[in-house]
């Protein structure tokens, strides 16, 4: 489980979908984001909104994952073209590879 300092930003798993029967496919699976206001004993978060309303109930840790900005380092490292061309060298790979199975097939089916 992962510790989130005071002033960090967290989601908030939607604990809804996980009871309603019908889980609907374009609700949001997690709320968000709001700011750790402290830790309880028991290990808990207190959370608030952006505009600085606290929440009434703690979150357990458990239902947080960290809230990572559009503009964090950690999504820049790549850009939309980098991604396409992994994916597009990966399919060809894939498609390379069952070819050159399927050669082997007909190979040793002949023998």
């Amino acid at each position: 489980m992962d510790e989130y300092p005071k002033g960090s930003l967290v989601l908030v798993q939607n604990t809804w979908l996980e009871v309603s029967l019908n889980k609907f496919k374009l609700n949001p699976r997690y709320l968000g984001p709001f700011e750790v206001v402290s830790k309880t004993k028991r290990g808990n978060y207190i959370l608030k909104e952006l505009d600085g309303a606290v929440h009434s109930e703690p979150y357990a840790g458990f239902w947080l994952i960290q809230y990572i900005k559009r503009d964090n380092p950690l999504l820049q490292e790549y850009s939309l073209e980098d991604v396409i061309l992994e994916n597009q060298k990966a399919v060809s790979d894939s498609d390379s590879n069952s070819q050159s199975e399927m050669e082997e097939d007909d190979s040793e089916s002949s023998v």
